[in-house]
């Protein structure tokens, strides 16, 4: 079969790779249908991570829906025929049914949310399901802070300046009540806690590659913050967010801005790499 590999800094290429089997009585074969190129594929892509991921050969992507081809026998919350989405490449359990015939492209005062990439535009829109008076998105990409407008954000643009101080402006000089870091670097999660209000909540959900990082703990510890960071438990989220999805209440594909043959995977990393041709979310079909 085809896959996307790692080659070296900015070279993945679509090769072929062995076809895989069922090994345990719990495993799924799957037939991939869709794959999507995610902001932290950028880390790999960058010959950030080390170990594995960095091998030469090392598969690259993590996000896919397909269908089940062949179930093992311990298998029993899908079956064969079954269309599933897998949030993330971990095993045990991450496959989730899709039998609503989704298709491939699935009250505070203030909240703001640094970047404006996917991660941040799905989380934008997800903010928006609490009720908040206002919701700010920072990035210095305009064509993403048109779309986060598009989705109810009050745009702050770091080309404007320090995005912690802006904020407070915005905010009459209190700062927002949650910050959202979306990003996975030291920077904006610095401004993130230079920006949101005392006894506010930053929650980091940016992946983050680097063992250590600088930490701003004396401003975090005297304005009594609440820091929240870890991945997504995508499963524990999936039934709920199904039926928005469904409802139109959230609009995931909104933000797909490209479709491309897996045999153009290079092209698809290279412009969402470097946002050209104003990419977001860069889908891969087999």
């Amino acid at each position: 079969m085809k896959a996307i590999t790692f080659h070296g800094v900015g070279d993945v290429r679509a090769t072929d790779v062995a076809d895989p089997r069922l090994v345990d009585a719990t495993d799924v074969l799957l037939r991939i249908t869709t794959s999507a190129v995610c902001g932290s594929d950028l880390h790999q892509y960058h010959g950030r991570g080390g170990g594995a991921l960095v091998q030469t050969g090392a598969l690259m992507g993590h996000e896919f829906m397909g269908v089940v081809e062949e179930a093992g026998a311990a298998v029993r919350s899908v079956q064969v025929g079954d269309r599933v989405v897998v949030p993330f490449n971990v095993s045990c359990g991450q496959c989730d049914a899709c039998r609503q015939r989704l298709t491939s492209q699935c009250s505070t005062t203030g909240r703001a949310v640094f970047g404006a990439g996917p991660v941040g535009l799905l989380a934008l829109q997800s903010a928006q399901l609490f009720g908040p008076a206002r919701v700010f998105a920072v990035d210095r990409v305009d064509y993403r802070l048109a779309l986060a407008e598009e989705f109810g954000a009050e745009p702050v643009s770091l080309d404007a300046g320090d995005p912690a101080e802006r904020l407070r402006s915005l905010t009459g000089g209190r700062g927002p009540d949650v910050v959202l870091e979306c990003v996975g670097h030291e920077t904006p999660f610095t401004q993130a806690i230079q920006a949101v209000r005392a006894g506010g909540v930053v929650s980091s959900v940016g992946v983050y590659v680097e063992p250590s990082m600088a930490f701003p703990a004396r401003e975090a510890f005297f304005k009594d913050l609440t820091l929240k960071m870890g991945i997504c438990n995508a499963r524990a989220f999936m039934t709920v967010l199904m039926p928005l999805v469904r409802r139109g209440k959230l609009r995931p594909a909104r933000i797909v801005t490209h479709t491309l043959a897996l045999k153009d995977a290079p092209r698809g990393y290279a412009i969402f790499d470097a946002k050209q041709d104003r990419a977001i979310k860069v889908m891969l079909k087999p």
